[in-house]
């Protein structure tokens, strides 16, 4: 069996990186966002948002193989505008999950107060 990478996989895949890409440089504007959600609330979302996300891309491909057709050995014109659509819903979905999982971590790291590095010496002692 060989396989063959036709030119509707690797357009698909350019735009889904690119998509995944335009979505994660507003990262900073999802965070300040969701950061502000109480910590509960951000992992349910993450969690239902890369199962959702699995969950679409699944059934929107088996829709465009059943329904939408291929031609000769290939997704026809409809089927692969729903393949590319699916994608970029399932690289949004991971992406948002992905960027809100970050909140989790910096507000761990950032809520910890500073410890003092320098040595105090005690009352009465004298050098």
């Amino acid at each position: 069996m060989r396989t063959v990478v036709t030119l509707e996989a690797v357009v698909s895949f350019v735009v889904w990186v690119a998509y995944g890409w335009t979505v994660w440089r507003r990262g900073p504007q999802i965070r300040k966002k969701y950061g502000q959600i109480e910590k509960n609330k951000r992992i349910l979302a993450s969690i239902w948002l890369m199962i959702g996300g699995l969950i679409v891309l699944m059934f929107g491909m088996y829709g465009a193989s059943q329904f939408a057709g291929t031609a000769e050995g290939s997704l026809s014109p409809v089927g692969w505008l729903i393949v590319a659509a699916v994608g970029c819903v399932f690289v949004h979905a991971q992406t948002l999950a992905a960027a809100i999982m970050t909140t989790l971590m910096e507000r761990e790291v950032t809520s910890v107060a500073p410890q003092s590095s320098t040595i105090q010496e005690k009352e009465g002692l004298e050098s």
